[in-house]
């Protein structure tokens, strides 16, 4: 399971990584929008350990 998270996690990283250079004029708004994901997946990755 935390292989497959991993895996995701790494694919959408190089997704949001190349719309960051394809978007350009609004990087501001990806790099934020990629922040919030970053927390969201950090979230989701701590929280079984966080939780027992």
């Amino acid at each position: 399971m935390g292989l497959c998270l991993q895996t995701t996690y790494h694919v959408e990283r190089v997704r949001w990584s190349s719309g960051l250079l394809t978007i350009g004029e609004r990087g501001e708004y990806s790099a934020w929008l990629i922040l919030v994901y970053s927390l969201i997946v950090l979230f989701w990755l701590c929280a079984p350990l966080l939780l027992f």
